[in-house]
């Protein structure tokens, strides 16, 4: 079975399973070292904190299920996946072309070169993923025209990346 790729990471698009909260924690490593003084130095190993994002994810039906563990499969054999930032979606006014309006303005960590992931709440696999190129408060122009027209009831999340 194919599976979707994004900037060479395998996308997960299925919805969390809502009765189990999405958990989304940081950690920073760091180290402590000795100074010729005999005091403590604390030294971060990386200059951001690792991010993690854990959900439950709920098949709709068996079809879901196999299309799931093909993209997980393909996922933890790539090492690199990425899945929509479930928990921080904006409601669409319209997306169409290259043009999406969002119902407020966009999160602050998307820019130009980040990716959106466009979807309605009812459909498993009718989604869509767009680079971003301008972003100018509420409405977003991606690099490429989207295949379908999205109206009032679809919803945008910022893509997430990463290690599966």
């Amino acid at each position: 079975m194919p599976v979707e790729l994004v900037n060479g990471h395998v996308l997960l698009p299925h919805y969390p399973d809502w009765t189990r909260k999405v958990q989304r924690t940081r950690a920073w490593q760091t180290s402590v070292d000795r100074t010729l003084t005999g005091f403590e130095a604390r030294a971060a190993l990386r200059p951001k904190a690792r991010e993690r994002l854990t959900f439950r994810v709920e098949s709709w039906n068996p079809d879901d299920l196999v299309r799931l563990l093909a993209r997980v499969d393909a996922a933890l054999k790539a090492g690199l996946g990425c899945c929509p930032g479930w928990g921080r979606g904006i409601p669409l006014t319209t997306a169409g072309g290259t043009e999406v309006r969002l119902s407020r303005p966009a999160w602050d960590d998307v820019q130009a070169g980040s990716y959106l992931f466009l979807a309605e709440p009812d459909d498993g696999e009718g989604f869509e993923v767009g680079e971003v190129a301008e972003l100018h408060g509420a409405v977003i122009t991606l690099t490429e025209a989207l295949a379908g027209v999205w109206g009032a009831g679809a919803w945008a999340w910022p893509l997430l990346f990463g290690r599966p």
